[in-house]
């Protein structure tokens, strides 16, 4: 196995100690005496430190003691390695003990930890070799072997990268070097270079995002939840590289790694996913994005993709079929692939809707309840009823009443507003408006369409899961609740008649018993205290499967 050590300490008596230590311990297979452009110098040191790229490095510690000077490059080979896993400051590696112990020892030599750096495996090797001595590492030792290996080369050539890059050809072949990738959702030729960061980029699924980073060298970083938008210098302009961790992708670490497993190297040398994982990650991508995805250029190109693999139909030409076709297409791809995608991730979930103002009078408020409610219930010491209404600037809305002289009570049903608000998004109603109006709590949201479980006719029931598949339904409320817990909120009474069902939509409603999980609360109804929202969804789900004729 080769392993590479870097002696930083300018020491003449120190660098020939050490390089007589490493010929009697293993085998030289080159010595470099390598100098780097003081422009280029801080930032390379982070590189190979794997140390991120967008924070340039000023009062680091190791810059100081390294400083702006020449070093001894060494490539040894072991013939014993000995890979274990060692004791490194307090935290526990894998690598060759034997590199270990004499780094150690050098270090103790110089009297200072900065003297000397050494790769410990495989991945740390090819890493620094490539990024110290270029493209061509391997012709370049397998010369020096072949010469007199133990003499030292001046090599006088800034870190690979270090002032832009002169094609893709160049980028992607360290990059290539430094970890598995794959680049995805790409057809035709990569962008060219343009003289402003922002425009067309390329998406690239790898396996550790901070490295990639480094092998770019990138000039700007923006780091986003999704991905690390790394822009680079390219050929005298820029270009836009869009990295997508395999720890955290959206698709789940198993299709991740399956991607980068399954890639094909193209003519050029470059890594794209296999045709079939790139198919189904545009038609994923498109699902995130269902506005984008029902634009004519990438609702044409779902058609294409899809024409070529033989589907048992082409996409049909309405908006809400075509969804439902890409989501059900997809949904049987990732359930024969094992792969555990939550509905939270794509399909109308992650629609985006635009909050606007909405501004109810009183007189207005009156007239509403001036009228016969859709919904009235009366209980022992309560009293709800819901109306809708049409606002012919913001659509159809709910107004719901609650009145009880319980002032104990009175604390639990009069929270329903800042639950909504802290649940804000696709799977609740939003929520306009919440408080008391006299004596009475008052909660104004956005209308959803659906009926309620409980109240739908079993022939309409049945045909929606028929459509979208029991799974589906199920997924849906595993979304519900995992949006639950992750904002710290039970239900309480998560039934039949609080999930809304519409033809392709799935909504949690009337929060009157819910709690904070940890924080203290009312007391809630007896009949509450004790309730588990995920047992009361797979209670829901065995009652749908009753209902649709699915169990006995």
């Amino acid at each position: 196995m080769i392993f590479t050590f870097i002696i930083w300490k300018q020491n003449p008596s120190l660098e020939q100690r050490i390089l007589e230590d490493l010929q009697n311990r293993y085998e030289i297979r080159a010595i470099f005496h390598t100098e780097w452009s003081d422009k280029t110098w801080a930032r390379s040191l982070a590189r190979l430190y794997n140390r991120p790229v967008q924070h340039e490095p000023r009062n680091w510690k190791k810059l100081s003691e390294v400083g702006y000077k020449p070093f001894i490059f060494v490539v040894i080979s072991d013939p014993a390695p000995q890979m274990a896993v060692y004791n490194d400051k307090g935290i526990l590696r894998y690598g060759n003990v034997n590199i270990f112990k004499s780094k150690q020892d050098y270090r103790d030599w110089a009297g200072t930890s900065f003297a000397v750096h050494s790769s410990i495996d495989d991945a740390e090797t090819c890493w620094n070799l490539a990024l110290i001595l270029g493209r061509d590492y391997e012709r370049i030792i397998e010369e020096r072997a072949s010469d007199v290996p133990t003499n030292i080369l001046p090599r006088r050539i800034d870190a690979w990268g270090a002032s832009g890059w002169e094609s893709h050809a160049d980028m992607f072949s360290l990059l290539g070097l430094t970890a598995k990738y794959a680049i995805i959702r790409h057809s035709g030729a990569f962008p060219v270079p343009r003289s402003t960061p922002e425009g067309p980029d390329i998406n690239v699924l790898v396996q550790d995002v901070g490295r990639a980073a480094n092998a770019l060298n990138p000039i700007l970083v923006n780091v986003k939840k999704a991905c690390t938008t790394c822009y680079v210098s390219l050929a005298g302009g820029w270009n836009k590289i869009d990295l997508y961790d395999q720890e955290q992708f959206s698709g789940g670490k198993k299709w991740a790694s399956d991607i980068l497993e399954n890639a094909t190297k193209d003519s050029n040398g470059h890594w794209f996913a296999d045709p079939s994982d790139d198919s189904y990650l545009f038609l994923f991508n498109g699902l995130t994005k269902p506005e984008k995805m029902l634009g004519g250029h990438y609702r044409a190109a779902v058609s294409k993709l899809y024409g070529e693999t033989k589907p048992d139909g082409l996409p049909p030409s309405g908006d809400a079929e075509f969804l439902l076709w890409c989501r059900t297409y997809f949904d049987k791809f990732s359930r024969a692939k094992g792969y555990d995608i939550s509905p939270s991730t794509y399909g109308p979930q992650k629609e985006k809707r635009k909050r606007r103002e909405v501004s109810i009078s009183g007189e207005l408020l009156k007239t509403i309840i001036a009228t016969p409610p859709i919904y009235s219930a009366r209980r022992t010491n309560f009293h709800s009823a819901v109306w809708k209404h049409d606002l012919s600037n913001a659509g159809p809305i709910a107004v719901k009443l609650v009145e009880t002289h319980d002032p104990i009570l009175a604390k639990v049903i009069t929270r329903e507003h800042i639950f909504l608000e802290r649940l804000r998004g696709p799977l609740v109603p939003d929520v306009i408006w919440g408080g008391m109006i006299g004596k009475r709590y008052c909660l104004i949201s956005r209308w959803v369409g659906g009926i309620p479980i409980n109240r739908m006719e079993p022939c309409t029931l049945a045909r929606i899961i028929s459509q979208n598949g029991l799974d589906w339904f199920e997924n849906q409320l595993h979304g519900i609740c995992d949006h639950l817990e992750k904002n710290g909120i039970s239900h309480r009474d998560l039934g039949a008649n609080n999930i809304m069902l519409s033809r392709d939509r799935v909504y949690l409603i009337d929060f009157t018993w819910g709690i904070f999980i940890d924080e203290d609360n009312p007391p809630v109804k007896s009949k509450f205290q004790n309730s588990d929202d995920r047992r009361d969804a797979a209670t829901l789900v065995n009652d749908v499967k009753r209902r649709v004729g699915l169990l006995g």
